[in-house]
């Protein structure tokens, strides 16, 4: 975890911006050699709004997994990082009914 920087001289955070502020810093994967984070499993709005905070606070999570595709930020956008040793959150379902289980099989794509 040494590549990541804790930037400490940051001003203190303002409500008053004028700009995108995030209220829940994005879980990232630990910063890659090549520079970027893998936003895991948050490939819903976190990317776009890491990129246009003004300032980007990352929570770096050894155990989010790093995903293919277009979800990818540069490290350099972010002003800190704070290292977590957390499972990643997952979402938990009440089991499937009956009903459920007879229709599933009916919206497979053929050859599955």
């Amino acid at each position: 975890m040494q590549a990541l920087r804790h930037n400490r001289s940051l001003p203190a955070p303002t409500a008053k911006s004028g700009h995108h502020e995030i209220h829940h810093p994005p879980q990232v994967a630990p910063p890659d050699p090549d520079g970027t984070c893998s936003l895991g499993i948050s490939v819903d709005a976190a990317k776009a709004a890491a990129l246009t905070a003004r300032t980007v606070i990352a929570e770096a999570n050894p155990a989010m997994p790093r995903t293919a595709g277009d979800s990818r930020i540069p490290a350099g956008r972010t002003a800190r990082f704070v290292t977590v040793q957390t499972p990643v959150m997952e979402y938990l379902h009440d089991p499937v009914g009956e009903a459920a289980e007879q229709i599933a099989p009916l919206h497979r794509p053929a050859g599955r």
